[in-house]
């Protein structure tokens, strides 16, 4: 059982594994790739430097780990939590002294993190338009796997009026009631919006910047809410994609209307 040693981080398109280790590790760690019980193929890592012996390595990398650095995201919107990214996964933390100014009014944050392994974590709060904020952690709030802490965290940010945005409003009509239907939002190929349907529906896109955007649509036949790319050997398709005909552009305090039958 390795999960008292290691935390096991999957990313988004799940092609690559990072794991995190919670303390000290065996000299060789073997890797095995298999499936339904049958072994494709092994892999023996070494976690000691051969030119080095294991005590020195491990205390050198004591001394080189000693902060943990957190940095808040750059863009602020008013529909969006304030992000705080960190550079190794948070063991414990404790906001007790935190603050949060808005304007001239002083307030306790809400806090959480939104993945498994506490990398990430969001300040949520209903922010003002056109509004001041400044956050205050103290130092030694957070403490990564290995016991690292932070000095203290400062951060400014202002947000926009409700005027600079704009909204997309699509009126779904979908082919087979019932069926997962996947609509999304695009901005230069970057997912950013999704909504899942099953019948005819007014899909809501709001606080989006000026600019053009993309819309698709993935027919998600097995309601797994994810585009599933087939199988060569069984013969079975990728799931059908599907691009709104034209690129819709967003103005500032300006609504789009956009009638789609998928």
């Amino acid at each position: 059982d390795t999960t008292d040693w290691v935390l096991t981080e999957t990313n988004l398109t799940r092609d690559t594994i990072s794991l995190w280790f919670k303390k000290d590790v065996p000299d060789t760690i073997t890797f095995v790739v298999s499936d339904n019980g049958e072994v494709f193929d092994t892999l023996d890592l070494s976690t000691v430097e051969k030119s080095r012996g294991r005590r020195e390595r491990r205390r050198d990398k004591e001394e080189e780990v000693v902060k943990l650095i957190a940095k808040f995201g750059k863009k602020t919107e008013l529909n969006k939590a304030q992000r705080i990214v960190f550079n190794y996964p948070i063991r414990d933390y404790n906001l007790e002294g935190s603050l949060l100014v808005e304007n001239e009014d002083t307030l306790v944050p809400q806090f959480g993190f939104i993945d498994s392994i506490r990398l990430v974590g969001e300040f949520r709060h209903e922010w003002l338009e056109n509004a001041s904020y400044f956050f205050l952690v103290p130092d030694s709030a957070f403490f990564g796997l290995g016991g690292q802490s932070h000095d203290t965290l400062t951060h400014k940010m202002r947000t926009k009026a409700v005027s600079d945005y704009g909204n997309l409003f699509i009126n779904a009509i979908v082919p087979e009631p019932g069926q997962n239907y996947m609509v999304q939002l695009l901005k230069e190929d970057k997912v950013i919006g999704q909504e899942i349907v099953t019948e005819d529906s007014e899909i809501a896109f709001k606080f989006l910047l000026p600019g053009n955007y993309r819309v698709k649509v993935i027919f998600d036949k097995n309601g797994n809410e994810t585009w599933d790319t087939g199988h060569y050997l069984t013969g079975q398709q990728p799931e059908p994609v599907y691009y709104f005909p034209a690129e819709i552009t967003i103005r500032a305090n300006w609504d789009i209307v956009e009638d789609w039958a998928f």
